[in-house]
């Protein structure tokens, strides 16, 4: 019973923090099917036109088989000039998508119940079925909708048909309707499996495998993003770290103690920095850190002096020296890019280590 009631917080959890992290995501997949349901549906309804005289003796078009036609056309260009814009809405989305379903099981219930009540509906059952396969939405709307519906079908069909059909027709709808409950909570459940993995791939390709601290190509490019969005009155700082001989390290204590070596100093970056700072690894035994925010030299002195004091700290049998670092350091100025923060911190750099190493130089 506890791994149930676990595996039901763990489910709801995750179907929480999906709706939250993916709604960008989930308004195109859901503007997409809209456009698909609604081409969909204009499309097989003029077949079903086509051929249904065909088929069914005396059959006849009613008005609710003809309103449905253009209801349909009107979600298909709705959907279809919305997706032309850059930015779109998750709420609009999310609102045209389930006023879709709702107009379309209004028809669905008008042609199933009132065209002939001598005769079986054959469009609930399936419709409710595969309704939950099509939208990404919160599993309590997608239950809440398919009961409504299912209780408004049963009573007018109760109601109106007559009592040989709509027992069969209300049997066949509990059916669909409890196959649509099991349907929804399963394919909402492998969308967010999916995305999970997704998102856990992309932070794995963004990290350093070494360290687990960002990787040069993914600092790179959201460095730049962070400089791009900087205003006129805010400013960060960069910070360039490279070890002091670090090939003694490997020499003397070998690989395994120099990647054990790199690995402690970025979970100490984590832990020295805040989570909205970018840290990365540049390869070999170069860190980088852009700290955002406001911004002073006595913080980023303050911050280099506290690296230095945690590398002078590590103890490390049989190394002949204690752990240093040089650090060059840089704030920047209105309009400064990306790429010329770096130049001037790579200049700082250089000139920590021309000054002996151990210690940081704050370019100027």
């Amino acid at each position: 019973m506890h791994v149930f009631l676990g595996y039901v917080r763990t489910d709801i959890e995750k179907k929480r923090q999906y709706f939250h992290t993916a709604k960008e995501e989930i308004a195109g997949q859901n503007l997409l099917f809209l456009q698909l349901a609604s081409i969909s549906t204009v499309a097989l309804l003029l077949i079903f036109f086509l051929l249904t005289p065909f088929i069914i003796d005396d059959w006849r078009m009613s008005p609710q088989h003809l309103l449905f036609l253009p209801a349909a056309l009107f979600f298909a260009v709705v959907s279809s000039l919305y997706a032309r814009k850059k930015t779109r809405s998750y709420r609009f989305v999310t609102a045209l998508c389930f006023i879709f379903e709702i107009v379309e099981m209004i028809f669905i219930l008008l042609i199933d119940i009132f065209a002939d009540a001598k005769a079986p509906g054959s469009f609930f059952p399936p419709i409710i079925i595969a309704l939950p396969a099509l939208f990404i939405f919160p599993i309590h709307q997608n239950y809440l909708l398919f009961l409504a519906f299912e209780a408004a079908y049963i009573a007018l069909t109760s109601s109106y048909k007559v009592h040989y059909i709509a027992q069969y027709d209300i049997f066949s709808s509990i059916v669909a309707f409890v196959f649509s409950l099991v349907i929804a909570h399963t394919i909402l459940h492998l969308r967010c499996t999916d995305f999970d993995l997704r998102l856990k791939y992309q932070q794995l390709s963004q990290q350093d495998f070494l360290s687990g601290i960002l990787n040069k190509q993914t600092f790179e490019e959201k460095g730049r993003c962070c400089m791009e969005s900087l205003t006129p009155s805010s400013h960060c700082a960069l910070l360039l770290l490279d070890l002091d001989d670090f090939k003694l390290v490997n020499d003397s204590l070998g690989h395994y103690a120099g990647d054990q070596l790199l690995r402690q100093i970025g979970e100490f970056l984590q832990h020295a920095f805040r989570s909205t700072d970018l840290i990365g690894r540049f390869g070999g035994d170069e860190f980088i850190v852009l700290m955002k925010g406001p911004m002073s030299t006595a913080i980023v002195e303050k911050k280099a002096s506290l690296i230095l004091q945690m590398l002078r700290s590590i103890q490390m049998s049989g190394l002949p020296k204690e752990i240093t670092c040089s650090i060059g350091c840089v704030v920047s100025e209105d309009g400064d890019t990306y790429d010329e923060l770096f130049i001037k911190a790579d200049k700082a750099l250089y000139t920590a280590k021309k000054n002996g190493k151990n210690g940081y130089h704050l370019y100027s």
